[in-house]
């Protein structure tokens, strides 16, 4: 996993106020509630993947917004994921970084939360 594991220590709090710092949050709220799973968006437990976290924090539904226009929250969301994965251009199949084999819960609520904190980190610095 490419997160420093210092980076709690240097960042500042995410700003619940930014939606897209919102979607990230509600998405660890929600794999911490429900658990987190593999190779499907909600498995039949509930339990969610990144992808699926995601999906139902900016729409509400772990399937909301497929064959949809994306939610600018949401695909700024996802942007911000691929930037603290260091994803070539921000862009990142989720599904596959999801399903990687060895891939833990801890590691996607530490990529969320990374999202998170990078996200307010920049909003900080354009004084927002």
């Amino acid at each position: 996993m490419p997160l420093d594991g210092d980076i709690k220590q240097f960042s500042p709090q995410p700003d619940l106020q930014d939606p897209v710092c919102r979607v990230l949050m509600d998405a660890i709220r929600l794999i911490r509630e429900r658990g987190w799973t593999r190779f499907q968006m909600c498995d039949s437990s509930g339990r969610l993947c990144i992808h699926g976290a995601l999906r139902a924090a900016a729409y509400g539904d772990p399937y909301g917004g497929v064959g949809a226009l994306q939610a600018p929250e949401y695909s700024a969301a996802c942007a911000a994921i691929g930037r603290v994965l260091r994803a070539p251009r921000g862009r990142l199949n989720h599904a596959e970084w999801n399903n990687a084999p060895g891939r833990t819960a801890a590691e996607v609520i530490s990529a969320l939360e990374g999202a998170a904190r990078s996200l307010a980190a920049q909003n900080m610095s354009r004084g927002e």
